[in-house]
C-alpha cells in the first residue's frame, strides 16, 4: 500500500445544468501507485481527469492533490501543483510554432532544467518513443498517433510526481502503447503517481494497482489487482466481490511484471 494520498476525491459530483457527469464519486491514489479509471464512453473518464487536473471544478465535494483542494486552492498553490503534474488530456494540445523538440524541452525548462540539458533529454525521450526523425518537425504536420507520443514525451520528461492521462494509448497502435506503457511504469516504480482512463483496459491490466469502474458518471466498482485478478476491496461496491482474469493476456511489464519489478531502478531515457 501506498504511504501517502497524492490525490484524495471526496464525494466529488460535476452537473451541467441538469446533465450529471460525475456523482458522488470517492477514491485516493497513492504515492507511487497506478490508478486505472475504465468504464464505456460517456461513462464520466474523461471529466474525471480534467477535475482532477483543476480544469473542470466540482459541484460538490472537493479534490486534493499534493494537500490543496479544489476549490479552494490558491494560485501560487494551483502553480505549485501544476510543476509536479504530467498531464495529456484528450484533444492533444501541442505549440505549434515549436518544433517536436521545442515542445518536450519546454516542459523541461519550466521544471528547471538548464537549456542543454534540456534539449538532450527531449531528443532521447523522442527517441524512444519512436520520433527520432520528428524531433525538428512541427506539430502542424504529425499524424494524431505521432502528436499524441510527443504529448506524451512532454509529460513524461519531467519524471513528474503525479501523471493525469486520459485516455494515453487511444490514437496508438499496439507495438507503440507498449512502449508507452513501458515508460510509464518505469516512472511508478520511481516513485510517481499515475491516474490513467481507458477504454483499452487489458494494455494495462497487469501494470496497474487499483482499478475504478465508472459507468453513467458514477463510480460501481473500486478493485485491487493481486497477480492477475482483480478483486473488490472497498465498501458499498454493487458488483462481485472478486473478477476473473481478463480472457485475452494482458501486457507484460518489460522485465517480467509483478511486484519486484515494480521496485527496479530508475533508467535513463538516453540510454
Amino acid at each position: 500500500m501506498a504511504e501517502r494520498a497524492i490525490v484524495r476525491v471526496d464525494d466529488v459530483s460535476v452537473r451541467a445544468g441538469t446533465a450529471s457527469l460525475l456523482d458522488g464519486i470517492s477514491f485516493e491514489c497513492g504515492q507511487g501507485e497506478w490508478t486505472l479509471v475504465a468504464g464505456p464512453t460517456g461513462a464520466g473518464k474523461s471529466t474525471l481527469m480534467r477535475a482532477v487536473n483543476g480544469l473542470v471544478i466540482p459541484s460538490a465535494g472537493r479534490i486534493w492533490t499534493f494537500d490543496s483542494a479544489i476549490p479552494g486552492r490558491t494560485r501560487r498553490e494551483a502553480r505549485a501543483a501544476w510543476l509536479r503534474t504530467g498531464t495529456v488530456l484528450q484533444g492533444v494540445a501541442l505549440f505549434e510554432t515549436k518544433s517536436c523538440r521545442g515542445n518536450v524541452e519546454l516542459g523541461l525548462l519550466t521544471r528547471g532544467l538548464a537549456k542543454a540539458s534540456a534539449r538532450r533529454e527531449a531528443t532521447a525521450w523522442l527517441e524512444r518513443l519512436n520520433l527520432g526523425d520528428k524531433v525538428d518537425e512541427y506539430p502542424w504536420r504529425l499524424s494524431g498517433g505521432e502528436r499524441q507520443r510527443v504529448a506524451l514525451a512532454r509529460a513524461l520528461a519531467p519524471r513528474p510526481q503525479l501523471l493525469v492521462l486520459d485516455e494515453p494509448t487511444s490514437a496508438l497502435d499496439v507495438a507503440t502503447a507498449r512502449i508507452v506503457l513501458e515508460c510509464i511504469h518505469e516512472l511508478v516504480a520511481d516513485g510517481s503517481t499515475v491516474l490513467m482512463s481507458s477504454h483499452r483496459e487489458q494494455e494495462a491490466a497487469d501494470l496497474a494497482d487499483k482499478r475504478l469502474t465508472l459507468r453513467a458518471a458514477r463510480l460501481v466498482e473500486m478493485s485491487m489487482r493481486h497477480g492477475r485478478t482483480w478483486h473488490a476491496w472497498d465498501r458499498g461496491v454493487p458488483s462481485p466481490a472478486t473478477r476473473k482474469p481478463l480472457e485475452q493476456p494482458p501486457l507484460q511489464p518489460a522485465g517480467g511484471g509483478g511486484s519486484a519489478s515494480r521496485r527496479s531502478g530508475r533508467r535513463n531515457p538516453a540510454a
